[in-house]
């Protein structure tokens, strides 16, 4: 897609393909607008591969996420393969486990000159080459933001439980469950002076928080928006509240409160 906007719209489609595949678009550029778009089913390439979008250029994509499990060589992610030129992403998560060779995230595989906002990422991650970029959220980030997004699922081969390589990125109040990978970044990383690496650690139990009148425990999720995240109770992990206008069964919360994988089921009334 060039130039389109894609809205409330769902696929559940297993796909397969080579270069710039992905469970709903393959290549997304020139402004595409992508917003409450949700895709389940496996997705397997080579290069650029993700659960949502293989490749994405110069567009966004907002209050959506990704569910199926994403197999690839490079630059394979459970949301977006690669995130490049300016592009956005804002309110989506991806759930489903992630394989590659390397370059992998369970959110994003690489992302470059972008932007990542209110994310994240609960699939297990796994890198039959785990000393090249692979991360919990991302593979390797480059001239990047991120800010107010956790990681749950480096459980495998990962370098980083939240990115595995970085060069001149900044990072704002982020979180990574760190039972099985204790440190955040990996080993191959450049910050250049100045910029924020504002990431914390924490058992799983401790992301899982309580909460007072809605709000996040103040010693974590500092600065998180009440109107974006749903804190929920002491056994589960932040929501994000997303209006799906019907198309997910479970309401407005798109949450993965026990880090399995898999959304949470609805409430019973």
């Amino acid at each position: 897609s060039d130039n389109v906007t894609i809205s409330t719209s769902t696929s559940g489609s297993t796909v397969t393909g080579a270069n710039a595949t992905g469970g709903l678009v393959g290549f997304a550029g020139g402004s595409t607008a992508i917003d409450t778009t949700f895709a389940t089913g496996a997705v397997t390439g080579e290069d650029f591969v993700g659960g949502l979008v293989g490749l994405l250029s110069e567009s966004s994509v907002v209050d959506s996420g990704a569910g199926g499990d994403v197999t690839g060589v490079f630059d394979v992610g459970g949301l977006v393969g690669q995130l490049e030129i300016v592009s956005t992403i804002d309110s989506s998560a991806a759930l489903g486990a992630v394989m590659a060779d390397s370059t992998v995230g369970g959110l994003v595989g690489n992302i470059q000159d972008s932007f990542i906002t209110n994310t994240f990422a609960t699939g297990q991650v796994t890198a039959t080459n785990p000393d090249t970029s692979t991360g919990g959220l991302v593979g390797f980030a480059s001239v990047a933001d991120i800010t107010n997004s956790f990681a749950t699922g480096a459980t495998i081969s990962v370098d980083g439980a939240f990115v595995g390589a970085s060069e001149a990125a900044t990072y704002v109040e982020n979180h990574f469950v760190s039972d099985t990978v204790s440190n955040g970044f990996g080993s191959d990383n450049d910050f250049n002076t100045g910029l924020a690496t504002d990431i914390t650690g924490g058992a799983l139990i401790d992301l899982q928080t309580p909460t007072a009148s809605g709000l996040a425990d103040p010693d974590l999720f500092i600065g998180w928006d009440p109107t974006i995240w749903d804190f929920g109770d002491a056994t589960q992990l932040p929501g994000l509240i997303i209006d799906v206008s019907g198309l997910i069964p479970g309401g407005a919360v798109f949450r993965d409160g026990d880090a399995d994988g898999m959304l949470d089921p609805p409430p019973t009334p």
